[in-house]
């Protein structure tokens, strides 16, 4: 799980089916959530990564000011985004 500067507690709940799958939950601050992926990576170096998309409003993304573009993005690992509750 990353926390980034602009997280809100609710953000840090998981539901209670993921937590049941669980062995392990790593929580990192970094200022961003690609920092944060990247940084996992390297420490784990895991066969596949599997991350949940939060849904997030139109404005709230309007106005983002640390955008990662998907040509900027790279993973030498398989990555599987699922959406999230």
């Amino acid at each position: 799980m990353v926390k980034t500067p602009s997280y809100k507690e609710e953000h840090l709940v998981l539901h209670k089916d993921l937590e049941s799958l669980q062995s392990t939950l790593t929580v990192t601050e970094n200022a961003t959530t690609f920092q944060g992926v990247l940084e996992n990576i390297k420490t784990h170096n895991p066969d596949m990564l599997c991350v949940f998309r939060r849904k997030r409003g139109f404005f709230k993304k309007l106005w983002e000011k640390n955008t990662i573009l998907k040509e900027e993005f790279y993973s030498n690992v398989p990555l599987l985004v699922l959406i999230g509750k």
